[in-house]
């Protein structure tokens, strides 16, 4: 058994295991008040095939969990068991979009990512001439908007918007009129 996190709360131990490439993600709560006797009280399997990253206790009986390509929250009961409140699936492709395009005076910036990383945003010439640099800092998992402000110092023409991070890179045209 590959177990991947514990955590304990008010007698209760909740354990996650597995979540390879080849297998669900599993969460399983113990009754541990009898340190004799591990009695499991509630069960749930994530039918996803990626690594289980933490699973924890919340408040209001909840359970959170988090593996790699997503993130869950459920309600757990000892009569009821393990309930799916809320799955969220995060992106698994590097994503880049720019609106309006063409643009003036100003455009808004989709970007999708992942996992959450060091990113550089980065707006360039027909020449490669480095332009403006939207952002450069860390981004997390998910969808991301950034917007160009002031495009009036740009003279009309194509440009290119560049995403770069960790091991990915994607380019997107933006045409930008007067």
């Amino acid at each position: 058994v590959n177990i991947k996190t514990l955590d304990y709360r008010d007698g209760y131990l909740l354990v996650g295991v597995g979540g390879n490439r080849n297998g669900p993600v599993k969460l399983t709560v113990f009754d541990v008040s009898d340190p004799a006797e591990f009695v499991p009280v509630a069960w749930y399997e994530i039918p996803v095939a990626a690594n289980l990253q933490s699973a924890r206790f919340e408040d209001n009986n909840r359970i959170v969990a988090v593996w790699g390509t997503g993130i869950g929250l459920f309600h757990w009961n000892p009569a009821t068991g393990i309930t799916e409140d809320k799955i969220i699936n995060l992106p698994s492709d590097l994503e880049l979009s720019v609106f309006p395009n063409p643009a003036n005076p100003s455009a808004s910036i989709q970007l999708t990512i992942p996992k959450a990383q060091y990113l550089s945003l980065t707006l360039y010439d027909l020449l490669g001439r480095q332009v403006e640099t939207l952002h450069e800092g860390r981004v997390q998992a998910g969808i991301t908007r950034f917007s160009i402000g002031d495009l009036k110092n740009l003279t009309s023409g194509m440009y290119y918007l560049k995403a770069e991070g960790e091991n990915l890179s994607i380019s997107r045209k933006i045409t930008i009129v007067k």
